[in-house]
């Protein structure tokens, strides 16, 4: 919703002062810590990684020139006008620029881009491609692709040609019963009393992993420092 991230208005410095982690895992953050006081860089995070949650990200995002994130986040920060590097405790991806700018927004800055390991050289080298004109050029190139009023129009356009196509040519009602019986089948919640679907409680099972793991690697790495 870009009327909720309304492109940023002061010019980026031509050296970065301020960054942050925008964050769902905590063990990459020692790291950046690190390399941004190489740089003289104030550094800052915000996310459940960090145990910072804000209602309006958007407001704290244009406080800073660069930011460390991924996906959505990424998108965010990208969006209101802060350098971006694509980073978090699962991997690398680098600092977004013109060059990987299309590779980059075709993976949603996510897990696939992450192929190199986050160390304090690698972060500090990421830091060092700051650009800040650059960082304007890709804001406004992202602002484009995000927006979500054209995203509707598109699901508009899909939703309207499934009806007619529906429409063209209906499914015969044995067919159709038949094919919700074994969606409901697969879907629903199956023990009493347990209103979640089973993707959720996968979904949870995971992301309880995650988090464990997050922490043992914070851990780990604290104790290896």
């Amino acid at each position: 919703d870009l009327t909720r991230f309304p492109a940023r208005q002061a010019p980026l410095p031509h050296r970065p002062r301020t960054a942050l982690a925008f964050t769902k895992n905590k063990a990459q953050l020692p790291i950046l810590a690190e390399a941004c006081r190489r740089h003289g860089i104030a550094f800052d995070t915000l996310g459940a990684g960090c145990d910072r949650m804000v209602n309006n990200p958007e407001a704290e995002l244009v406080r800073y020139d660069l930011v460390f994130a991924t996906a959505r986040m990424a998108i965010e920060a990208i969006c209101g006008g802060s350098a971006v590097i694509v980073c978090d405790a699962r991997g690398l991806g680098g600092a977004v620029t013109d060059e990987n700018f299309e590779f980059m927004r075709n993976l949603n800055y996510g897990l696939r881009t992450l192929v190199h390991g986050v160390t304090v050289e690698a972060i500090s080298d990421a830091i060092s491609r700051y650009d800040a004109q650059e960082a304007h050029s890709i804001s406004a190139k992202l602002r484009e692709f995000a927006d979500l009023e054209r995203a509707l129009d598109s699901y508009e356009g899909l939703y309207t040609s499934a009806i007619a196509e529906a429409a063209a040519a209906p499914v015969a009602e044995a067919d159709h019963r038949k094919a919700t019986l074994a969606f409901l089948n697969q879907t629903l919640p199956r023990r009493r009393g347990d209103g979640r679907w089973p993707w959720m409680i996968e979904r949870e099972n995971l992301m309880n992993r995650i988090k464990q793991l997050d922490s043992e690697l914070a851990a780990a790495r604290q104790a290896t420092s």
